[in-house]
């Protein structure tokens, strides 16, 4: 007899196991279990499968020979098959024993039963009754089955499987029925995923399979060298719901990745029954010799391999054009997935103990910077050149952001040439795209109105003079008008409505771009009184009441605040100061932020030279008809106005 062979079907393909070898010393006991399962068995004639050895083999016939067999062909015959089958042999003699004329005493069960008619006693697939039928003895089988019978739109498995639920009614199937009932719905969801989704999902779980390989060494370094699968499956579905990926991942699978990864370095262990992956104690030195012995020529390889892979993907991916606005997610998804893992991998580490839920904004930038710098087909050149289709949101943000604090075009060239900002022309030119963009909104409305004000919350306004005299040597002019202020007051009620974005390139270009004749246009205006009506003041209360109340509170400050000084030492939370004590006793503000937006400015004045523009800038105009806001003006201040309600504003 080949005692190299599995002793049960008499292979040696696949893994074999060896109880003899094992470190727990428990490899007789294995042997004399196994024989008496076997002897069990026979004597049922009940023998799942044929096996190789001969009568007279003893359990230390097994033990001296360190026979070995597979883990599946082991499972046949297990302390629960003899059970198994002394049960069925004992239920077919009390049948024999009853007779026909008797009747067995049925076992109590608290579910109801199910007519006949209802009962499945053929394939709820094939409708057949012949070859072996499988019972559903599971309500979680019976859940799977008819969300995937929802999926696939089978009505047919849908009617048979209505009655009940499929232990209820004693549901059977086919082996092989289930198997390509199975396959089909996983055709189904593949179909319905696109390409990129799968080829994103397939990067997401190898960068988690390389996160835990990672994992795994780290520890193995530091002396741990027993990892429960339990665990290890738990950090594999979390990371990738961390990513975004809802998945069940399958326990075997993972566990065969993973031997299949350290192959004769880890061997699967059962403790208790948990499944554990242990590591030989030899395992750390291989990895110090490894980690020693660089080899830089598959290094080298294995880097151009990446780059080819990333450089691909980001000449072949269609990412969106800048339109006009950032949208929340712009950054993310200009970018492809295999940068973003590289770049999270080279900043953060591939242990998958030390990865965050989202991509951190240093990771962003550089895959951003990497994908705006990068080239098809490199070229040798004095100033680079970039594509406006191959541009992501944060070079063109920082020129944008750069040209308005500072309007230096020496600064964006400078940047531009480090390949960290567009060019100063490409600036201008998104910047005349955006001023002929709003300037065709205000036309197309009939009015001067920016996007960004709500729509449906309450609006004030302020107009007053504006006087620029620029200390710049190089200055060549200074700018003396009128600016109007829009304030706006969001409620957590009334948190108003964000009007449509504009769009950029607009439809028609144009090197001249004009604002409403409405709003440039001050018409002039004359005062033809000689009497000034003045208001009856109305009779003032008494300050009395108001100025004892204030008193107390300044003495319950006092009151308060001496216990707390005559203390040798202050505590933490202890008030002296006046301004937090009253601080404290306020109530927290909840108050959404306001928002403030500056209108385009006017070259005539507002306030000092007349009431021209004070009550121009006071008079909204909507459909070519005026509607004077509420507004005053006293002793050449600024005019105040409001508008969407009626209020009342006094500026001294």
């Amino acid at each position: 007899m080949d005692w190299s062979k599995c002793i049960i079907c008499g292979t040696a393909e696949g893994a074999l196991k060896c109880p003899a070898t094992q470190q727990d010393g428990k490899g007789s006991q294995a042997y004399e279990d196994f024989m008496t399962n076997v002897q069990g068995l026979k004597a049922l004639k009940s023998l799942p499968a044929s096996i190789c050895i001969d009568d007279d083999v003893t359990a230390n016939d097994l033990n001296v020979h360190c026979a070995k067999w597979h883990k599946n062909c082991h499972l046949l015959f297990a302390k629960s098959k003899l059970l198994r089958a002394e049960e069925i042999n004992a239920r077919k003699r009390n049948v024999d024993h009853s007779g026909d004329g008797a009747s067995t005493v049925q076992r109590k069960s608290k579910r109801v039963s199910v007519p006949d008619k209802l009962k499945c006693d053929t394939c709820i697939f094939c409708k057949k009754s012949d070859g072996v039928l499988h019972s559903c003895a599971t309500l979680e089988l019976d859940k799977t089955l008819r969300e995937q019978a929802q999926a696939l739109q089978d009505t047919d498995l849908l009617a048979t499987i209505a009655g009940g639920d499929l232990v209820a009614i004693e549901a059977k199937y086919h082996k092989q029925c289930m198997d390509a009932f199975r396959i089909r719905y996983r055709s189904y969801k593949r179909s319905q995923a696109t390409f990129s989704d799968s080829t994103d999902q397939s990067l997401t779980e190898s960068r988690v399979f390389t996160e835990i390989i990672s994992f795994i060494e780290t520890n193995v370094e530091q002396g741990e060298y027993i990892f429960p699968l339990a665990d290890l499956h738990k950090m594999c579905v979390t990371r990738l719901a961390d990513l975004g990926y809802e998945k069940q991942v399958n326990k075997t699978r993972l566990k065969n990745k993973l031997l299949g990864h350290y192959q004769d370095q880890c061997q699967e262990q059962s403790v208790d029954k948990q499944t554990v992956l242990v590591f030989n104690e030899g395992l750390q030195k291989v990895l110090k010799e490894e980690l020693k012995s660089r080899d830089f020529e598959k290094d080298a390889l294995s880097m151009v391999h990446v780059a080819k892979v990333i450089r691909q993907e980001i000449s072949k991916t269609e990412f969106s054009i800048f339109d006009g606005s950032f949208t929340p997610d712009c950054q993310d998804d200009s970018v492809p997935n295999s940068l973003k893992v590289l770049i999270s991998m080279l900043l953060y580490g591939s242990n998958i103990k030390e990865q965050t839920a989202r991509n951190s904004q240093a990771c962003l930038t550089i895959c951003q910077l990497i994908r705006f710098n990068s080239k098809e087909k490199p070229k040798v050149a004095e100033k680079p050149r970039h594509q406006k289709t191959k541009e992501p949101p944060l070079p063109l943000y920082i020129g944008l952001s750069v040209h308005t604090q500072t309007r230096s075009k020496k600064m964006l060239t400078h940047l531009h040439d480090l390949g960290i900002s567009v060019s100063y022309e490409r600036v201008l030119e998104v910047e005349d795209w955006l001023t002929n963009a709003v300037c065709e909104r205000y036309q197309e409305e009939g009015l001067v109105c920016p996007v960004q004000v709500l729509d449906g919350v309450f609006t004030a306004g302020a107009l007053d003079n504006l006087d620029h005299n620029p200390t710049s040597q190089t200055a060549e002019g200074s700018f003396h008008g009128t600016s109007i202020s829009v304030f706006q007051f969001p409620t957590e009620n009334n948190q108003g409505t964000s009007r449509e974005p504009i769009k950029i390139p607009p439809q028609a270009h144009t090197t001249n771009p004009s604002l409403p004749d409405s709003y440039r246009i001050v018409p002039a205006i004359g005062c033809n009184t000689d009497t000034v009506n003045v208001t009856e003041a109305a009779p003032m209360e008494d300050a009395e009441p108001v100025l004892h109340e204030a008193i107390r509170e300044e003495n319950q400050w006092l009151e308060e605040r001496i216990p707390v000084a005559e203390k040798d030492k202050l505590e933490k939370g202890h008030i002296m100061a006046w301004a937090a004590h009253h601080s404290a006793r306020q109530d927290e503000v909840t108050d959404i932020p306001g928002k403030s937006v500056l209108l385009p400015l006017f070259h005539e004045k507002g306030c000092n030279d007349g009431n021209g523009q004070a009550r121009h800038g006071s008079t909204e105009r909507n459909n070519n008809s005026a509607k004077p806001w509420a507004s005053t003006r006293y002793g050449g201040g600024p005019a105040s106005f409001c508008f969407g309600q009626i209020c009342t504003v006094e500026l001294a």
